[in-house]
């Protein structure tokens, strides 16, 4: 069996008429399809970024539970049909992230969001996601070197084009300076002839 955690939406008249009643729904939806439910934790009631249906506002659940793979379909499927369920989320619970949960708002209360951190390193450790983002930024420094590099290597490209440019333009210049006295001298040349 799998470790799972799903995050429940749950219709808000439902919750405030028998909040019991609507935890053991959905706690029946997990068991029915062979779940061990770990641990349930009610986030509270907030407001929707966008509505669901007729919902503005939801109240959040987080259900921690074991359950074979195949079973998720299933709990996805039943959680569409049920009236209290809004909408669920249910993903592979990560061991490394802790679960950081925010006190339950008043409802004068602006809702913030609650955050996964990576588990705390011991003293002198980095964490996987702070080992990455060295490893990130030696990389971004890295190609930035090569492309200035890469840049310095261009400019010189160009200044020897336009260095060869101006050499190969040089014997150009210089015939066409000789033709004009080529003509004038066959002029002369007739007309001393003709003369």
């Amino acid at each position: 069996m799998n470790k799972y955690e799903g995050m429940f939406l749950l219709d808000t008249s439902r919750c405030a008429k028998d909040w019991d009643k609507v935890v053991a729904h959905v706690e029946d939806i997990l068991k029915k399809n062979g779940a061990e439910i770990e641990s349930c934790e009610k986030w509270g009631e907030r407001k929707l970024a966008y509505s669901i249906g007729h919902h503005k506002r939801a109240v959040y659940l987080l259900v921690v539970f074991l359950c074979p793979g195949p079973a998720i379909g299933r709990i996805n499927r039943a959680c569409q049909l049920s009236d209290v369920v809004i909408r669920a989320l249910i993903t592979a619970f990560d061991e490394k992230a802790e679960i950081v949960v925010e006190p339950e708002l008043g409802e004068g209360s602006k809702p913030t969001t609650a955050t996964k951190t990576p588990a705390t390193a011991t003293e002198g450790e980095k964490t996987d996601d702070e080992a990455g983002s060295d490893a990130k930024e030696a990389e971004e420094g890295e190609e930035a070197k090569e492309g200035e590099e890469a840049k310095e290597g261009e400019s010189e490209d160009k200044a020897e084009e336009a260095k060869a440019e101006t050499e190969s333009e040089t014997p150009k210049a210089a015939e066409a300076s000789e033709a004009p006295d080529a003509a004038s001298n066959d002029q002369e040349g007739s007309e001393q002839g003709t003369g």
